[in-house]
């Protein structure tokens, strides 16, 4: 059993990735898959696996000062802190991890403040659960384990190849579908269960990559849609994080119902469109991007639609063919496909690059034509997609902020940004103030209060910058970084990383 004291125990006694390796691997073989769904997913941090928890630093701060009377040092994690608590009594003595998990996401459906200090305030724990209890909810676990070690450790479990683990959880991006396919189940073609994406190259600046002839699409500037059409009917549409988005884009529905788009999971894009049908600009449609559940006035000030450009999976087995065969394909499964086609040189891309940009699109999608659909990759690989853009830009997180000045002296004007350098090691590369208007720093700002700093708030932003700048000591910094937009469909794993900004020094 997945016993909650035992699994703190084996995070004390963790001293580096090599030894974690087999330590957790000892530890997971004596559970059920689904006992070893909870562990991996509390060993990497994320108990409710994609939910957050949602309680602050400060809410807890305020329980330890005020019902405990802890004098905080500053210093130790607030677990660390929390251990130092001597108590005789506990209301409920949790033994598995799933008890755990449950209190968490109860904990995370609480709305207020108050309520959160008042429900945090049932939690008494004996001995070391109390520190790792508490630096889980708040997304603090030191151990540093990320999923290179989660995957060999799986690897010994399962007698497998580690690239059997890897290629699963690129799919899905859920250690519960990773290890159901371990114990050889179907995690491709089920309705209703998102998988994870295939993403593509920004090629902007290495065009010599590009192997003619090749496919090409407008590239659409709006919000990246998995459309899952059940055999009843049923249409769900989930964000490329995988978080189930159906009521926020009623009128997208609607458009599909229309269409009797035959079941299967699409690829495709919802974007916002003018008076004339015209892709409309990003900063516009965003005001839909963080909506749950769209109303009608915002459905009219802000008209969106779809274009679906690929098909990952139908009962047909369309989704086997390459590329080329998939789209065509598709032409025969709705009318709302992305038009594309095929261009044989250097020359003919420039001239439709030119035309798509006229027409409102972002750029191009160059895809290779004999390419299986590759979930889950292509973004730090040359793979199948490539993406052409006029400007440079990146994916970066918010990891600190500045008060502003002037006009802008109530609200954060300038905020420090990082990408990945390795697995959950951030790399610093500058400032950025500019692009922001009032509405933004406002929302950053109370973002911040909530999480207790920004540098808490996992902010996600997409940024276009001039160049990439190398000093002496080689350290690497955007030139210029301005805000184009929240990113709020991407998680902190899928940032831009240090070997990918490197590309663009000049």
């Amino acid at each position: 059993m997945d016993n909650f004291k035992r699994f703190c125990e084996l995070l004390e006694n963790i001293k580096n990735p090599k030894e974690a390796r087999n330590q957790i691997s000892d530890y997971l073989k004596d559970l059920t898959p689904g006992e070893q769904t909870n562990a991996c997913n509390f060993l990497l941090g994320t108990p409710l696996e994609g939910t957050k928890i949602g309680i602050s630093k400060k809410t807890v701060e305020k329980v330890l000062t005020d019902r405990y009377g802890l004098e905080l040092t500053g210093t130790k994690s607030l677990g660390d802190e929390f251990l130092r608590i001597n108590e005789s009594r506990h209301i409920k003595m949790f033994s598995t991890l799933g008890e755990i998990k449950h209190r968490f996401d109860s904990l995370s459906k609480i709305t207020t403040e108050k309520d959160r200090e008042l429900y945090i305030k049932l939690i008494d724990l004996p001995d070391i659960q109390k520190k790792y209890f508490i630096d889980i909810m708040l997304n603090k676990l030191q151990v540093r384990i990320g999923f290179g070690v989660i995957k060999y450790s799986l690897a010994i479990v399962y007698g497998c190849l580690t690239t059997d683990v890897e290629y699963a959880w690129k799919r899905t991006k859920s250690m519960k579908k990773t290890i159901r396919a371990l114990n050889g189940e179907d995690i491709m073609s089920q309705i209703g269960e998102p998988i994870s994406p295939q993403l593509a190259k920004d090629v902007s600046k290495e065009m010599d990559r590009i192997e003619y002839p090749v496919q090409i699409e407008g590239k659409y500037d709006g919000f990246r849609a998995q459309v899952h059409v059940h055999e009843n009917g049923k249409i769900q549409i989930f964000s490329r994080s995988m978080q189930e988005k159906t009521e926020a884009f009623p009128d997208v529905i609607a458009i599909l119902n229309d269409e009797e788009i035959k079941p299967g999971i699409y690829d495709g894009e919802i974007y916002g469109i003018n008076n004339d049908y015209s892709p409309a600009p990003f900063e516009k449609f965003q005001h839909r991007i963080n909506v749950k559940k769209a109303t009608i006035e915002l459905m009219n000030a802000y008209p969106a639609t779809i274009v679906l450009f690929d098909i990952i999976y139908n009962a047909n087995g369309d989704h086997e063919l390459g590329q080329f065969q998939r789209s065509q394909a598709l032409e025969r499964c709705t009318t709302y496909w992305s038009p594309w086609r095929i261009v044989d040189n250097r020359e003919e891309l420039m001239h439709s690059f030119h035309d798509a940009i006229k027409m409102g699109y972002e750029g191009l999608m160059i895809k290779k034509m004999y390419a299986k659909y590759a979930p889950g990759e292509g973004k730090t690989n040359y793979g199948n997609w490539y993406k052409f853009k006029p400007n440079q830009t990146a994916d970066v997180l918010i990891i600190g902020g500045e008060m502003g000045t002037g006009d802008r002296r109530h609200v954060l004007a300038s905020f420090n940004l990082a990408v990945m350098m390795d697995a959950g090691i951030l790399y610093p590369v500058g400032k950025c103030g500019s692009g922001f208007d009032m509405e933004d720093l406002e929302s950053l700002t109370a973002k911040a209060k909530i999480m207790d700093g920004i540098q808490n708030a996992n902010m996600v932003i997409e940024v276009r910058f001039d160049k990439i700048s190398q000093n002496d000591n080689s350290e690497y910094a955007m030139r210029f970084p301005r805000f184009v937009r929240f990113r709020p469909d991407k998680m902190i794993h899928e940032i831009d990383t240090l070997s990918m900004i490197k590309e663009y020094v000049k």
